[in-house]
């Protein structure tokens, strides 16, 4: 699966069987990423993809030396989830 990081959009997206599934982030203050939303559309569901792309933004943040925060709810659950599991 190809993920596409549009930095002037502030997005990854990735396209698969037609649809499209992404994940929009603000860069609201100095040093920190804040993830807005992630969608997957009902075709795709099922296959890890929003977490997938929570994933990728979370090493993006990590090579930028960026604090990941998510008001997007998934994507929130998504990065507990990976703290948990170490």
């Amino acid at each position: 699966m190809d993920i596409v990081h549009d930095t002037r959009a502030q997005r990854f997206h990735t396209v698969l069987d037609g649809h499209e599934a992404y994940l929009y982030y603000t860069l609201p203050e100095a040093g920190v990423l804040d993830v807005k939303t992630t969608f997957v559309p009902t075709a795709l569901r099922g296959r890890r993809l929003g977490a997938d792309l929570v994933q990728r933004v979370a090493t993006y943040a990590r090579e930028q030396g960026l604090r990941i925060t998510a008001t997007c709810w998934f994507a929130r659950k998504v990065l507990e989830e990976a703290r948990e599991q170490g």
